[in-house]
């Protein structure tokens, strides 16, 4: 059996078309993080008292409350005696009322429990062994537990849940037999699934995605799980096909000579799938402070630009990738966001805001915050790419 070992896991690579590599590796350790804490009942309640309460309304004033309260009393004909009871009586039992109405399970007001809606959900597009997902699962996990948090969320069913969910899919039956098998072996099977899908049957699939409430086999059933950690997905419709990371290290060979096996080829070909494709899939189903993480060939660096603004992307980091410092770069990572936003993205060690796209066109690439990096060091891995692959490579 053909398996390549990273300090905490394994990855089987024979059936696969597209065996481990680089360009994977890469992209599975310097792509931008989301934030993957979820929102708490007091985060809810917080943005519920924001929305509905001025500053300073917290106190409602007692004397209001008390007179609300003895005018319904007067309607419902009271003794002329209970028109001057004690205001502060009287607000403190309408305010008990509140809380006890606040407190009760399944009421209007009652704290939220913790939802599949609080699940990060990130994809994987073209995850041929899974390599770049179990590596991006290993650092949304390393984060978590660095912030002092659980591995697991509070759920409704289990009573516990991730707090991401990542779907990767394959067009290769093959491929996502072989990544399933490697999440399944991992330390975060629970939040890691495949699936043996196109772009274009996702996008379908994830229409009817709120379809079923028990568990079964249908394809539907087993996205929703894969995605949310239960079913139906929140009621929302502009919330629920939407991912918080999307990232995919695609084929990029356009007009070349095609390997004489198809599977290969089709792994490499952009055929089956282009970046263009990602784009458009992404401007639809992105959160709004989600991103896109690609890895191509240095020479795409202009194609990809004009054509994700084509899409309203908004490039705000471009790693260029350089084998020897001798050589030009020979492959960029580039990272988009749907639109534009205030915050940064949940790992912002190496991503800042950008200007944004002018009349559909790309930015000026000064304005784009760009890295280097430079792979080798004489016949060493240079520091950089030391540093940076030190939590994978044995």
């Amino acid at each position: 059996m053909e398996v390549f070992r990273f300090k905490r896991f394994e990855v089987r690579n024979e059936l696969a078309a597209q065996k481990v590599g680089t360009d994977a590796v890469l992209l599975g350790a310097a792509l931008t993080l989301p934030d993957t804490t979820p929102q708490t009942a007091g985060d809810v309640r917080q943005e519920r008292s924001d929305e509905s309460e001025a500053p300073g309304d917290q106190g409602a004033d007692l004397t209001q409350i008390a007179g609300d309260v003895r005018q319904e009393r007067s309607d419902k004909s009271e003794a002329p005696g209970d028109q001057g009871a004690d205001l502060t009586q009287i607000a403190g039992d309408v305010q008990q009322e509140r809380s006890d109405k606040s407190e009760a399970p399944g009421v209007p007001g009652a704290e939220p429990p913790q939802t599949a809606g609080d699940v990060q959900r990130l994809l994987d597009i073209g995850t041929g062994t899974g390599v770049i997902a179990l590596m991006v699962a290993q650092r949304l996990a390393d984060r978590i537990k660095s912030q002092g948090m659980s591995a697991e969320a509070p759920g409704k069913s289990s009573g516990t849940q991730p707090h991401f969910k990542i779907l990767a899919i394959d067009i290769d039956p093959a491929a996502v037999y072989e990544a399933t098998a490697n999440f399944a072996a991992s330390p975060w099977a629970p939040s890691l699934h495949a699936e043996a899908l196109s772009l274009n049957d996702l996008e379908r699939h994830l229409d009817s995605l709120d379809m079923a409430a028990e568990p079964c086999e249908r394809r539907e059933c087993r996205l929703a799980d894969a995605l949310g950690g239960q079913r139906p997905f929140p009621a929302c419709p502009e919330e629920k096909h939407l991912f918080a990371a999307i990232f995919s290290n695609p084929p990029y060979f356009e007009s070349s000579l095609k390997a004489p096996d198809a599977r290969r080829s089709t792994a490499r070909h952009t055929d089956t799938l282009s970046y263009r494709e990602i784009c458009a899939f992404a401007a639809s189903h992105l959160t709004p402070d989600g991103f896109l993480s690609l890895i191509l060939p240095a020479s795409e660096e202009q194609p990809l630009l004009r054509y994700a603004a084509s899409f309203g992307l908004r490039p705000f980091r471009i790693l260029r990738i350089r084998t020897t410092a001798r050589k030009p770069a020979s492959r960029i990572i580039a990272e988009f966001r749907r639109t534009k936003t205030s915050s940064t993205p949940g790992d912002t060690s190496h991503a800042s805001s950008s200007t944004p796209i002018n009349n559909g066109r790309p930015q000026n690439l000064n304005t784009i915050p760009s890295e280097e990096l430079i792979l080798m060091s004489g016949t060493d891995r240079s520091p950089a790419y030391a540093a940076l692959t030190k939590d994978f490579y044995l």
